[in-house]
């Protein structure tokens, strides 16, 4: 591992440590939090490296946040294999099935997409719609089969 791996790891435990860094914050307000800790110094002196590694940092902790929100429409029982039919009949169906995600942080920490959060309930209806007998696929299964490939 280099100088500039043990840089960047220590930049990112930085903005782990920040309480105040959530999936929609902007580079320039967590700039004026972490600008005087002596690990953003040392980090880089150009202010467009420090973006674009904060964004890689945003993008790194979007990944997991979607794969919680897919484990938590897996664990909702209103979501089965009949759901995108039902959703297809009435779009009221998808509105509560949000309703009830809704009360979970996994639902909440994508509020700041929500066009993109509602794509991924219907990928995963249509996932369900695909499976066999209504077969709910377990992680393991969607991890060897990611949806939308073949």
């Amino acid at each position: 591992m280099g100088l500039q791996d043990t840089i960047r790891i220590k930049t990112m435990e930085l903005l782990d440590e920040t309480g105040e860094v959530t999936l929609t914050s902007s580079w320039k307000e967590i700039k004026k939090l972490v600008k005087d800790d002596p690990r953003y110094s040392k980090f880089s002196s150009s202010d467009r490296k420090c973006e674009r590694e904060f964004k890689e940092y945003i993008k790194d902790k979007l990944v997991p946040a979607k794969a919680d929100f897919r484990e938590l429409l897996q664990e909702t029982k209103l979501i089965n294999h009949k759901s995108l039919k039902l959703v297809q009949e009435n779009e009221q169906h998808i509105h509560e099935i949000e309703e009830i995600l809704k009360k979970d942080r996994r639902y909440l920490v994508l509020d700041y997409m929500p066009e993109e959060r509602t794509k991924l309930i219907v990928t995963y209806l249509e996932d369900l719609d695909k499976a066999e007998g209504g077969h709910r696929p377990t992680p393991s299964e969607l991890l060897q089969n990611p949806p939308g490939q073949p």
